[in-house]
């Protein structure tokens, strides 16, 4: 990889960790999903897997490791590999995978949370339909209006 490209992914995943740090009032809103897309149709799989691990690694030096770390990790790489294969679909199929992500995601972290704190299933579910529902449709809708132009805009950088 060459340093032009080496020192693009740096910054965006700089980008990543400085934007969910500066969303985090907002609860389940955040444009990680969208970067990490970018980032997965922008480099291979090998790089956006890097990049996956510093986010999460870094994400949680500044909120503090949890025994969610692990899961985390899991959860974001599954995403990149996802997106990584469907690198070349239109940003529709991006989203709809982005949409979903919300869910598979949620439910990754969900259950540890429930088996380590001996929660009910349905208290911890109904407590966290909003905030999926948020997650999801955040997901859905930053990836289809933003990735094209975040796109172009990366490809020139990369050329």
């Amino acid at each position: 990889m060459s340093l032009k490209k080496l020192t693009l992914l740096a910054v965006l995943v700089a980008l990543v960790v400085a934007l969910e740090q500066a969303l985090s009032y907002l609860p389940s809103v955040q444009v990680t999903t969208l970067l990490i897309v970018i980032i997965s149709t922008s480099f291979d799989r090998k790089y956006s897997l890097l990049a996956v691990f510093v986010y999460v690694t870094l994400d949680n030096i500044l909120g503090g490791f949890t025994f969610l770390y692990p899961f985390m990790l899991i959860s974001w790489s599954l995403f990149s590999l996802t997106i990584n294969r469907f690198r070349n679909h239109n940003e529709l199929v991006l989203a709809i995978i982005s949409l979903v992500f919300g869910l598979v995601h949620m439910i990754i972290l969900g259950i540890p949370n429930i088996l380590i704190y001996k929660l009910k299933l349905i208290a911890y579910v109904v407590t966290d339909i909003p905030f999926t529902a948020i997650f999801m449709l955040v997901n859905f809708l930053t990836v289809l209006w933003l990735y094209s132009p975040l796109k172009k805009i990366i490809d020139m950088f990369l050329e």
